[in-house]
């Protein structure tokens, strides 16, 4: 089942040189990457992504965002919804 912790939160390219933003809700997870700000991805994500999400966002410094975005995606952790 998946958490109830909502994350919504921008990030500068100090803080993350590829994700802009992140926002979950359930098990969707929508994403910005610094490339292209203004276009959003959306992924549904596994609970045990979405618990290694929380942590990393949750940390008092982002470090490894866009590596566990990037091997998400090649887990099939993290799979792009089409619209």
């Amino acid at each position: 089942m998946t958490t109830a912790t909502a994350i919504d939160q921008t990030f500068t390219t100090e803080q993350s040189s590829a994700i802009a933003s992140v926002r979950v809700e359930g098990n969707q997870v929508t994403l910005a990457f610094q490339s292209n700000p203004e276009r959003q991805y959306t992924y549904s994500a596994t609970d045990s992504f979405i618990e290694e999400l929380e942590s990393v966002v949750g940390a008092e410094v982002v470090e490894g965002l866009g590596s566990l975005v990037a091997a998400g995606r090649r887990s099939g952790d993290l799979q792009e919804v089409t619209v």
